[in-house]
């Protein structure tokens, strides 16, 4: 939890802040004249293991422990999602 806390996140990304809801995420919308949802498929998995140490290295971690944060959190090289990163901790 502390290891992300450089990070401003975008205000619209309600799921990085504390309290986050799919209601408090909607509310942003109410009034709003268009609305487009998409899902990307794979999004996480896009993700490679060079962009996340890329970021851990930008916030400041020394290049081993951007490495090691970057083998905790990455998978298969792309970011793990929900039961696939409980797997990953299982072994």
């Amino acid at each position: 939890e502390q290891v992300l806390v450089k990070w401003d996140a975008h205000e619209g990304a309600t799921a990085f802040y504390p309290g986050a809801s799919i209601f408090r995420n909607a509310n942003l919308h109410l009034g709003a004249r268009n609305l487009l949802q998409t899902d990307i498929r794979d999004f996480f998995g896009s993700i490679k293991y060079d962009s996340v140490l890329r970021v851990f290295l930008e916030f400041g971690f020394s290049d081993l422990v951007a490495a090691q944060l970057s083998d905790l959190t990455t998978l298969n090289d792309g970011l793990p999602q929900g039961a696939q990163a409980a797997r990953q901790f299982q072994t």
